[in-house]
């Protein structure tokens, strides 16, 4: 099939997706989420979105919120709340132009969209990882993840936290090396500059990946170690001209 039709079917999925409309089982009213989570002793899985013209924001909505799978692993344990900021106003209610600027201030929203859990008192507990599972998987992912559990944190911080740490700092070299070649603003010399980083920043994720790999995990963090790698592997997908 042609390239340029397949975009531009993309294009108009995305398009024609309900905007202004609350994904099924959201609710957009925060006083009545906060009311529902006190007397439910739940938490509240909170999303800030962007419906009309963040294209993330988007994608979220299409491929997990608005799926029966996703609806259903949630919505029974957690009070699921939708807060948009759409361009065009007419999308959400009185209530919600009203309150949701200042939602977005008091929780400290910078980017779309943003998940988080917040407590029945309005305090932010966490966020959540959007993690590529399906939507029943990402679903059931949040209800655990909403719910503390102090041992589980314990075996994150010994097993997890060691791998993303050196992830992160392979990232923040590689950040800082491209900077650098930028700097220079040699456009022949750059490309040849990039490729040599990229190839240094697959080599390194490689190694981080087989030693991920060989690490004895727990079971409890099997879901964690399934997220890891298929971050590592994505590698790949920006890397020009690299092989997996």
């Amino acid at each position: 099939m042609n390239l340029k039709y397949l975009v531009a079917v993309s294009a108009v999925a995305v398009s024609a997706f309900a905007f202004g409309a609350n994904p099924p089982g959201f609710i957009d009213d925060y006083d009545v989420a906060i009311k529902r989570a006190a007397a439910e002793n739940k938490t509240i899985l909170a999303v800030f979105s962007g419906s009309d013209w963040c294209y993330w924001c988007k994608m979220l909505d299409q491929q997990f919120l608005s799926k029966q799978e996703f609806t259903d692993a949630v919505t029974n344990d957690l009070v699921c709340l939708y807060i948009d900021s759409p361009k065009d106003k007419s999308l959400i209610s009185e209530k919600a132009r009203e309150q949701n600027p200042k939602l977005v201030k008091k929780y400290g929203i910078k980017g779309y969209p943003s998940v988080m859990f917040i407590d029945s008192k309005g305090e932010k507990i966490a966020d959540a990882k959007r993690m590529k599972l399906t939507p029943a998987e990402w679903g059931k992912y949040l209800v655990a993840a909403a719910k503390p559990d102090p041992a589980k944190e314990k075996l994150a911080e010994q097993h997890l936290k060691p791998f993303r740490d050196r992830m992160e700092a392979v990232m923040e070299k590689c950040k800082t090396e491209v900077e650098e070649v930028q700097k220079k603003g040699d456009p022949t010399a750059m490309q040849a500059e990039f490729m040599r980083i990229f190839v240094g920043l697959q080599t390194q994720f490689g190694a981080i990946k087989k030693d991920v790999e060989a690490h004895q995990f727990p079971k409890e963090l099997e879901a964690e170690k399934a997220e890891l790698l298929r971050e590592l592997n994505s590698i790949s997908t920006f890397a020009p001209g690299m092989g997996k």
